[in-house]
């Protein structure tokens, strides 16, 4: 039996959404925030991100982040995005500013 493409996981139809929840299992997601993350942000990750149900995305994204270690640079590389996102765009700034001040706190941050 033939296995479906990567690709046949994104196709639209009339009838399916392009993303729902079932697609956002958090291992999925949290490999796309950290492509995302890389460098100055992936412009093409970030698109995906932007057009999907911001409610539904933040909630998920949420959870990564508050099942994360404190100083786990999974929360650092959430506050980006959010703040690309312009979520909570001033708290999500001031964690990354700290951050980058004080990149010993954050598990291999740099």
């Amino acid at each position: 039996m033939r296995q479906p493409s990567a690709d046949a996981a994104h196709v639209q139809t009339a009838s399916t959404p392009t993303h729902d929840a079932a697609e956002d299992s958090d291992a999925v997601l949290e490999e796309q925030i950290n492509a995302f993350a890389e460098g100055e942000g992936n412009e093409t990750v970030l698109r995906d991100f932007k057009s999907r149900p911001q409610d539904s995305l933040v909630t998920s994204i949420k959870r990564i982040r508050d099942r994360a270690e404190p100083t786990d640079q999974i929360r650092v590389r959430i506050a980006f995005l959010f703040c690309r996102l312009r979520y909570s765009y001033a708290e999500n700034r001031s964690l990354v500013v700290e951050a980058f001040t004080n990149p010993r706190k954050y598990v291999r941050l740099l």
